[in-house]
């Protein structure tokens, strides 16, 4: 096989994406007092809505695939028309950029639409995305990030970047009960000038991190989202799980554009106790969750910037646990949507 690294799109494939759900609106009315935009990324230049068996419109699309030895194309991270058809309704999407843009709250997803959204654009553009998903963020303990899918830039000529990213509708945020009563009108929820909206330069970093206790509250089951993805939390990958730190990226990752990581791969992420330890334990930190249904199945992962860091620790010894890094070293040095730059050494302390 002959693989072919081009500039890479946000990697979702058909088997681990949800359809877009009918809009049944809820009532809310609280303040979005506490509620913040806390990263966007223009990870993804024009490989949404492209013919994924032509390997000629995916090379001047700038997306990664790999050909068969025939010429043929054996698979590509771009998302083709039916695709985008599943995660939209719409068939005139076509070459289109895509931008995760992650919230502190989760959203009511029955009150997501795409003119909720307005992006500046370096040029002085002001943009309406074409589209906006949860997924693939979307199981019910997730949906804080919005994937918003339209023309955003240039792309790899990084002449024309966004700058801006409001919400100008109303979405309604889940509160601390569960219940979606948080109105982003009047909240003035935007991020400026983030340097993650840099095409170029956006890379991969960790903007949330949780200790909690183990629990399947939330997560999907195969016949729930009715995919191979699923069920891929911590208790369906490895056993006698005590706590799970829930790690939020900007964005999600992969190795290369195309393949993704196993849940064995535990030195992406670093886990220290307040002491300054290190917890390299592999009895104590098991590995990674919240990536495909069975263990070390990296054809088959549900590609969302969500990752479970499994672990199996007393209760007193969980407490101390305080910090997250992503070292970015050797096969830990993941790309971004596009490909490129791998990420750079950051870390999270842990709320929880």
């Amino acid at each position: 096989m002959t693989f072919k690294r081009q500039i890479p799109g946000y990697v979702i494939f058909l088997a681990c994406i949800a359809t877009l759900s009918p809009s049944v609106f809820a009532m809310c009315t609280s303040p979005a007092v506490d509620v913040a935009v806390q990263a966007a990324i223009y990870g993804y230049a024009g490989c949404f809505g492209v013919d994924t068996t032509d390997a000629e419109e995916l090379a001047n699309s700038g997306c990664i695939y790999q050909l068969n030895d025939d010429g043929t194309v054996n698979r590509t991270n771009a998302v083709s028309m039916a695709g985008i058809f599943s995660l939209c309704r719409r068939t005139d999407v076509k070459k289109a950029d895509g931008m995760p843009v992650t919230f502190s709250r989760a959203i009511d997803a029955s009150t997501l639409d795409s003119g909720d959204f307005l992006v500046t654009l370096s040029d002085g553009s002001r943009i309406v995305p074409q589209c906006a998903t949860l997924s693939p963020a979307d199981e019910a303990n997730e949906g804080r990030t919005v994937l918003l899918i339209g023309a955003f830039g240039d792309g790899l000529n990084g002449t024309i970047n966004p700058t801006k990213v409001e919400v100008v509708g109303d979405l309604c945020f889940y509160d601390d009960e569960g219940a979606p009563s948080i109105s982003s009108v009047g909240a003035g929820l935007e991020i400026l000038n983030d340097p993650m909206m840099s095409y170029l330069d956006a890379s991969i970093i960790i903007i949330d991190a949780e200790i909690r206790m183990f629990s399947t509250n939330g997560e999907a089951t195969l016949s729930s989202k009715g995919n191979v993805c699923y069920p891929n939390h911590c208790g369906a990958i490895f056993s006698e799980v005590s706590h799970v730190i829930r790690v939020t990226t900007n964005g999600g990752f992969t190795t290369n554009g195309l393949e993704g990581y196993a849940n064995s791969d535990r030195s992406i992420f670093e886990v220290y106790f307040a002491n300054g330890t290190h917890l390299d334990d592999p009895d104590a930190y098991i590995g990674i969750a919240d990536l495909g249904a069975l263990l070390d199945d990296v054809e088959n992962e549900d590609h969302d910037n969500v990752y479970d860091l499994c672990l199996r620790l007393p209760v007193d010894e969980a407490e101390q646990v305080s910090r997250v890094t992503m070292p970015c070293t050797g096969k830990g040095a993941g790309v971004p949507p596009k490909g490129f730059p791998a990420c750079f050494a950051n870390s999270f302390d842990l709320v929880g």
